[in-house]
């Protein structure tokens, strides 16, 4: 099957997801909110987000330049849409982020970038989903599996699980070792562990990952801000199923950052509460310029703290729309 027929079958599977999802962020006023939004960008003198947001939005619209059928204009125009709720919602952030600077880096707590232990000591005993978010960088992976291995450590008699989007959708069963092998991303995280010591599941729906429609700078049709809502949806539906399975289990929800921040529209992590989750983001120091588009906070202190380090709050609730409740900036 082709490239085109699989982006047809996801689509035909997930449209009522979308549509719904488009429903809940976008009205029929979205040229006005579109208006106002640059407008305010202009007043505020955000030229580094309007430039962050603006690139993003054109290449959701250079998926029309392929010969992909009508339905695929109809994507370009809903995800359109929901690129100007996006907007809205980061520039919300940015004023609230301006407006209390002061009260912000007070509250920030920048510590020595340390071990894996000490980072999960940081996670709350009480936390039961623990999201994991990247830019998919260089080194992540194998600090990501020190951090899991070292809280496996910390509480030998949890049962940890980890779901995660490098993987296609295995409900209800969990992923065999040779599974995780085959994949060159999640070879590098198991690669810390013994065979079968840890319970995987993917969670990325199996149409998604087959579809082969990119944009003209070679940007997958699903990274799209529609596509990225879609794709949310249903790992929510997952992960609530894997919870009320084993109600008991610890756990980690190991995604892309734009899936999982607190910053982002369609956060899986905004779903639960702060008393059972913990949002994690790893960095790399040195590429800067690579995740410049989604890191508002380090925009916003200057990039003051962008350099290896744990950065944590005092006040853990009033550093939440930060989008994270830790950040992890390893070494280049």
């Amino acid at each position: 099957m082709g490239g085109v027929s699989f982006a047809q079958e996801w689509q035909g599977i997930l449209q009522k997801t979308a549509a719904k999802a488009a429903r809940s962020h976008a009205g029929p006023r979205s040229e006005q909110l579109l208006r106002q939004v640059e407008k305010s960008l202009q007043k505020n003198k955000h030229a580094w987000l309007h430039r962050a947001y603006q690139e993003q939005e054109d290449l959701v619209e250079d998926f029309m330049g392929r010969d992909c059928g009508p339905w695929l204009a109809g994507w370009v125009r809903q995800s359109n849409r929901l690129a100007i709720s996006r907007r809205l919602f980061k520039e919300k952030i940015s004023r609230r982020l301006l407006q209390r600077k002061q009260p912000v880096l007070e509250n920030t707590l920048n510590l020595p970038l340390g071990r894996a232990a000490d980072w999960a000591k940081q996670i709350p005993s009480q936390a039961n989903i623990i999201f994991i978010g990247e830019y998919h960088l260089p080194k992540v992976q194998i600090q990501a599996a020190s951090l899991l291995k070292a809280y496996q450590q910390m509480y030998p008699n949890r049962q940890v699980i980890l779901l995660t989007e490098f993987a296609s959708d295995s409900y209800p069963r969990f992923l065999s070792v040779r599974e995780k092998e085959e994949n060159a991303y999640l070879e590098k995280f198991f690669s810390l562990f013994p065979k079968r010591s840890i319970k995987t599941a993917g969670l990325e729906e199996k149409a998604c990952m087959n579809t082969q429609v990119t944009n003209f700078s070679g940007t997958h049709i699903s990274s799209s801000v529609l596509g990225v809502a879609v794709r949310n949806a249903h790992w929510l539906k997952r992960i609530y199923k894997w919870r009320a399975q084993y109600p008991d289990a610890v756990f980690f929800v190991y995604t892309g950052g734009g899936h999982c921040m607190l910053d982002e529209l369609f956060s899986l992590a905004r779903h639960f509460s702060p008393q059972e989750s913990f949002v994690i983001s790893f960095l790399v120091a040195g590429y800067k310029q690579e995740v410049s588009q989604q890191e508002m906070f380090h925009a916003f202190t200057d990039w003051r703290f962008y350099k290896p380090g744990v950065l944590l709050w005092k006040n853990r609730l009033k550093g939440r729309y930060a989008g994270f409740d830790m950040q992890i900036i390893l070494k280049k």
